[in-house]
C-alpha cells in the first residue's frame, strides 16, 4: 500500500514537472482574456488603468469588485452592484481608441481610453519564463516535501510495529536485557551504593 501510494505522488508530481517544463506559450494565447487600457480620467482620477479578465464565461473589472461586467460586440457593459447604483460602457471607436462612459447617483463620466495590448503582450512575455521557474521551483520542493513525509510516515510505521512487539512481549524483552555480574562487578556495584 505505501508503495502504491509513493509511485502514485511521484508521478502526478512529475507529470506537474514535465507540464511545467513544456514549450512555453505565446504571448498572444496568454494574454487572451485579458484586456487592459489606460483612461484619462474615471471619476476624479487621471490616467486610470482598467484590466479586464475574463474568468470562464464571466468578465471582472480588476480592482472595483462591485462592477457586474458584461462583454458586447464592440466592448463591455458595466452595472454597479455597490452602494451606489450606476451602469455604463467601454466601447471602441471608429478608430483604435475607446471611450468609457459611466453613469451613476454622483453624476456621469466620460474619458478616453488607450488600450495597452502592446505592454500586456511585452509583460507577458518578459514574465512568462520567470513564472514557469517558479512554478517548475514549487512543483520540486512539492515533490520534494512529499517525499519527506512519506519516509517519515514509513519510520513511523516501523517504530510503532516494533513498539507493539515489545508490548507484547515485556517478558521475553527483561529476560534478554537482564545484566549478568561477575563476582567482582556484583562488588563493585554494592560498593557504589
Amino acid at each position: 500500500m505505501h508503495i502504491l501510494y509513493t509511485l502514485t505522488v511521484t508521478i502526478s508530481l512529475l507529470t506537474l514537472g514535465t507540464v511545467a517544463k513544456s514549450d512555453t506559450p505565446l504571448a498572444s494565447e496568454l494574454s487572451d482574456g485579458i484586456y487592459a487600457f489606460i483612461c484619462e480620467r474615471f471619476y476624479n482620477d487621471k490616467n486610470v488603468p482598467l484590466i479586464l479578465i475574463r474568468k470562464k464565461d464571466n468578465w471582472n473589472l480588476s480592482g472595483i469588485p462591485e462592477l457586474s461586467v458584461n462583454k458586447i460586440d464592440k466592448g463591455f457593459t458595466f452595472k454597479s452592484t455597490g452602494k451606489l447604483e450606476g451602469f455604463g460602457f467601454l466601447k471602441k471607436g471608429n478608430d483604435s481608441s475607446w471611450k468609457i462612459e459611466f453613469l451613476n447617483e454622483t453624476g456621469s463620466y466620460k474619458s478616453k481610453c488607450d488600450p495597452q495590448d502592446v505592454f500586456v503582450n511585452l509583460l507577458i512575455k518578459s514574465i512568462t519564463p520567470k513564472i514557469i521557474e517558479n512554478v517548475n521551483s514549487l512543483a520540486k520542493k512539492t515533490y520534494d516535501a512529499k517525499r519527506d513525509l512519506l519516509s517519515v510516515e514509513s519510520r513511523k510505521r516501523v517504530l510503532k510495529a516494533r513498539l507493539e512487539d515489545d508490548l507484547d512481549n515485556p517478558k521475553a524483552e527483561y529476560k534478554n536485557s537482564k545484566m549478568h555480574l561477575t563476582g567482582e562487578e556484583a562488588d563493585n556495584f554494592i560498593s557504589k551504593i
